[in-house]
């Protein structure tokens, strides 16, 4: 059930004749990564026509098979093809660095919208902003406070990538709109896709809390990490642990030792919070750690690695060591950001030589020189180690300990078998 009302609220607003998403509608989305590819999907699944723009060629080329299948909806690379759309969802990626956000390709975004007809039109904002950045771009690109033919609100994406239609829309979406007419715009328009809605007071309340779920997991690997430190300088296991801690039924998130912290969103949506303490001259050491504690993860890795060689009278220097699953997160194809990055780097420091396997990752690369590929189904030569990171499920685990003198589980692989035999978990 919905935190709201639609026939109550759809009905109010149309009494006092503000445009709502009903009837025959067209959406178009700017941006067909993750985000906007999948809300392309749901949107077509509803039944209603999309639109998804991207200027990035060889994306929309990507995206066309997808396309094919799906009744509902079309790609271009001509962004004056939305300009008749009803409701405009942007899923464009806002970058992080250290000193402040970086806006422009959202700005760019706004002012293309603006320079579109004038009508009746919904804008949401589904790309991760800092707090009051929605705001400033309504006020500044959008004129909602003269416009009152355009609706503006944030709803930001909560989908972790791996996510089926189902589960993503299993999960409710937070929805702040310029004025109380735009959020439950944005409801309405959810409830035809689907998504079950839950309004809040600003845009502003939506932007932090969306900041605050994604500091929250950063929070949680971070920490496990540092416990599973800890678990190896008194000499007992991260990963039963960590198991332990979780049979705790509340009051527990349950998070596993791991490599690190990888992909787009995590470590981008931990610098825009901390961007925006900076701004507003907010003490935070708690955020200011965590950013600094994340990125110490790998070190960790190799050595506990380097441990259980040394343990089986092997030398990590001189090595050749097989990375299985170089995706940032089990299942997955994106390696951006991903800790098998980092992991490379330590190794090839420490003279050892490189190889991996991942059925998903067609070719590997880290500081431009090419990490050697072990196509799944064939077996690495003189291997003296391998470190399971997310995995590869074309991969016989039960077989690596027979063939590999040491094998570190690193990552949680879905794909292990527990605590095989073996196979040794941080």
């Amino acid at each position: 059930m919905s935190a709201w009302s639609e026939s109550s609220s759809c009905q109010d607003l149309l009494k006092e004749n503000v445009w709502v998403p009903s009837g025959d509608i067209s959406v178009g989305i700017i941006g067909q990564g993750i985000v906007g590819a999948m809300a392309a999907r749901m949107v077509s699944a509803a039944g209603i026509p999309v639109t998804g723009y991207d200027r990035d060629r060889s994306r929309i080329a990507e995206l066309q098979g997808d396309v094919d299948a799906e009744p509902y909806w079309t790609v271009t690379k001509d962004v004056n093809q939305l300009a008749a759309a009803d409701v405009i969802v942007v899923a464009v990626r806002v970058p992080a660095d250290a000193d402040e956000p970086d806006l422009t390709s959202i700005e760019q975004v706004c002012g293309v919208i603006a320079g579109f007809p004038e009508q009746n039109r919904l804008v949401i904002f589904e790309t991760t902003l800092p707090p009051g950045a929605t705001r400033q771009l309504s006020e500044q690109y959008l004129d909602v406070d003269t416009n009152d033919r355009i609706q503006v609100a944030y709803c930001p994406e909560r989908l972790r990538e791996g996510d089926d239609r189902s589960e993503i829309l299993r999960t409710p979406r937070l929805v702040g709109g310029m004025t109380a007419a735009a959020t439950q715009s944005a409801c309405c328009f959810l409830s035809r896709v689907g998504v079950e809605s839950v309004p809040v007071s600003a845009p502003e309340v939506a932007e932090l809390s969306k900041l605050l779920e994604n500091a929250f997991l950063t929070t949680g690997i971070s920490l496990m990490g540092e416990i599973t430190e800890l678990s190896h300088a008194i000499g007992i296991s991260g990963s039963e642990v960590a198991s332990a801690a979780a049979t705790k039924p509340t009051g527990y998130f349950p998070f596993r030792p791991g490599p690190g912290i990888g992909g787009h969103c995590l470590l981008n949506d931990l610098q825009l919070l901390r961007n925006a303490t900076l701004l507003r001259s907010v003490r935070s050491p708690l955020i200011q750690a965590l950013s600094d504690s994340c990125q110490g993860l790998s070190p960790s890795v190799i050595g506990f690695l380097r441990k259980m060689m040394e343990k089986a009278e092997q030398s990590l220097a001189g090595s050749r060591v097989w990375i299985i699953g170089v995706g940032f997160k089990v299942g997955s194809a994106n390696t951006s950001n991903t800790p098998a990055t980092e992991l490379v780097r330590i190794l090839r420091a420490n003279d050892a030589q490189v190889v991996y396997s991942d059925s998903l990752v067609e070719s590997f690369e880290v500081d431009q020189l090419r990490v050697e590929k072990i196509e799944p189904g064939t077996w690495p030569d003189d291997v003296s180690a391998a470190l399971l990171l997310s995995g590869d499920r074309s991969i016989d685990l039960s077989k690596l300990r027979q063939r590999i003198p040491v094998v570190v589980d690193a990552g949680g692989s879905a794909v292990m078998p527990g605590s095989s035999d073996g196979i040794f978990s941080l």
